[in-house]
């Protein structure tokens, strides 16, 4: 659980940080911006403790986004002006509140320092990037369950 748990960290970050970078240039408000500003931060010090989890319990880390991964850039790179900011949004919102619940479970059930370390800081940062996603306004909340 705990090698898979930093795994999913680190395949996270390569995405979202990107995400997040996209947020800051082109949202079209100053909530998606600030949004973008929490994902960038959030994600480059949970990557950093990725990377640093996965050196000490020797665990190889992905490099590239997943597919579905990169299908979510892709909506995002294609979208403009207002609907970019939907998509993105809506695209963070969902896959944050599908990890909060992992995180959760890790976070009670591992043993191993490294990774409740990791979880418990992922916990917080989530729950922010959670929070700054829906005050924009843009979550549709009907369709975060959704499967894609």
């Amino acid at each position: 659980m705990g090698r898979d748990f930093i795994r999913k960290v680190r395949s996270a970050g390569l995405w979202e940080l990107p995400a997040g970078r996209s947020a800051q240039e082109r949202g079209t408000t100053k909530s998606v911006r600030i949004a973008g500003d929490h994902l960038v931060a959030g994600h480059t010090e949970l990557d950093r403790r990725a990377v640093k989890a996965g050196r000490a319990m020797g665990v190889s880390l992905p490099t590239q986004p997943t597919g579905s991964q990169q299908e979510y850039l892709g909506d995002m790179e294609k979208a403009r002006g207002k609907d970019f900011d939907k998509v993105l949004v809506n695209h963070l919102r969902k896959q944050h509140g599908v990890v909060f619940g992992i995180i959760g479970l890790v976070r009670d059930q591992t043993r191993n320092s490294i990774v409740r370390s990791l979880a418990t800081r992922a916990n917080a940062i989530v729950l922010d990037h959670i929070t700054v996603l829906e005050d924009t306004g843009l979550v549709n909340f009907e369709k975060l369950n959704d499967v894609k």
